[in-house]
């Protein structure tokens, strides 16, 4: 069941307004579900809801699905307490297991996300006996997903997940369907919500930021890299001149490397040393598609904004050796057996994205600061790929 005006709205006032009484008549006397990560779709979508129906009929959870920041499941289940009754479900083990036996392909990984999101709320639905089950899905995740083909959001049910719900009677609403992201964030605003200062954040979470087989010990340092990497960035970037929307964050990958022969000396006119390949893939845009393919990191005294330019070209230039993004290295150390990548872009619409020139001497201070507090990583490198060539996510 799809619940949302097809165009676009202008007024958020009249929008929630004219939602809720519909919520309100379909809905009735029952009970409704919602998961709610603590981004602006499920939040705003959970605000709805909250006016459309009484406490009582409403039960609206947050999942640690083991993917989520250090500390951040309670601070998110904090904060939406003050708009809407939500209670924290310990998911974790269930999601680590089928993200684990993904191995290492990326839409697998995802797929197992999606799975088991609906799977775990199919459950919990039951259990608190709802008839409905509510989402936060905007336009942009199923046009990803169906009509694109680019990856597979979490949100988005297979076939086999529809036939499911729908033998067992229970309906999708969807309010946001055929929005995007400036009318959900509008309706989170007329609802008062004050989101806590969070960078943008994929469904599946850490997990998709975990490169390649994901292992609870792997999980664990990314967590740990992130905690100060992520904060870090955002401190920095804060006192650049960054007008667009930004992103950033902290990416892991097994540390497994060899050399790189084809980059010798000069590349792009810049002068590179030490060129590595990665053996983990990761994702990239070719052609206007998806692709899987190597990180290569290289060292350089060039200019950020040089390395940022002439990425693409070192991309293009060795597309036959399956080079698809290329990071400058920052550290290296002989202990240790993860490298962290961090990535930081801005960007209008996501579709396109520039790297955001962050001094070389404040990324080589925030990369000895991660090393020093995490040992299990060896290296630290930041992502100079703008969007195309790369993908804003590792995977």
């Amino acid at each position: 069941m799809i619940f949302s005006p097809i165009e676009r709205f202008i007024d958020a006032e009249e929008f929630s307004r004219e939602t809720v009484g519909r919520l309100k008549a379909v809905i009735g006397n029952e009970k409704v579900y919602i998961p709610v990560s603590g981004g602006v779709d499920s939040t705003s979508v959970a605000c709805l809801l909250s006016e459309a129906v009484d406490d009582n009929y409403l039960v609206a959870e947050h999942y640690d699905h083991g993917g989520m920041r250090k500390g951040e499941c309670e601070d998110v289940v904090s904060q939406l307490n003050r708009y809407f009754p939500v209670k924290l479900y310990d998911a974790s083990n269930y999601f680590m297991k089928r993200i684990m036996e993904a191995g290492e392909d990326a839409e697998k990984k995802r797929m197992a996300v999606s799975t088991g999101y609906f799977l775990t709320a199919f459950e919990r639905l039951q259990i608190n006996h709802c008839k409905f089950m509510a989402d936060g899905t905007i336009e942009p995740d199923w046009l990803e997903t169906v009509k694109l083909g680019l990856k597979w959001q979490h949100n988005i049910p297979t076939d086999e997940i529809k036939k499911l719900y729908e033998q067992a009677g229970i309906q999708f609403i969807y309010p946001l369907y055929h929005q995007a992201k400036p009318q959900s964030r509008a309706v989170a605003g007329y609802y008062g919500v004050a989101f806590k200062e969070r960078q943008p954040f994929p469904g599946p979470g850490l997990y998709v930021r975990c490169v390649g087989q994901v292992t609870p010990e792997k999980m664990q340092v990314l967590k740990e890299a992130d905690s100060i990497a992520t904060p870090k960035l955002g401190e920095i970037i804060g006192k650049m001149d960054v007008k667009r929307d930004k992103q950033y964050f902290c990416a892991i990958l097994d540390s497994d490397r060899s050399p790189f022969k084809e980059i010798r000396g000069r590349s792009g006119g810049l002068e590179l040393k030490n060129a590595k390949v990665y053996k983990t893939r990761v994702t990239g845009m070719f052609n206007n598609q998806r692709t899987y393919r190597r990180l290569l990191s290289v060292e350089s005294d060039a200019d950020m904004p040089e390395l940022i330019q002439v990425s693409n070209e070192m991309i293009r230039d060795n597309v036959s050796q399956e080079i698809g993004r290329v990071s400058l290295n920052l550290r290296n150390r002989r202990q240790g057996k993860y490298t962290a990548i961090l990535r930081a872009i801005e960007t209008v619409n996501f579709k396109r994205a520039d790297v955001i020139p962050i001094p070389r001497k404040q990324l080589e201070s925030l990369a000895d600061e991660v090393l020093g507090y995490v040992p299990e990583l060896t290296a630290i490198d930041f992502d100079v790929t703008p969007k195309p060539d790369s993908t804003i996510e590792f995977e």
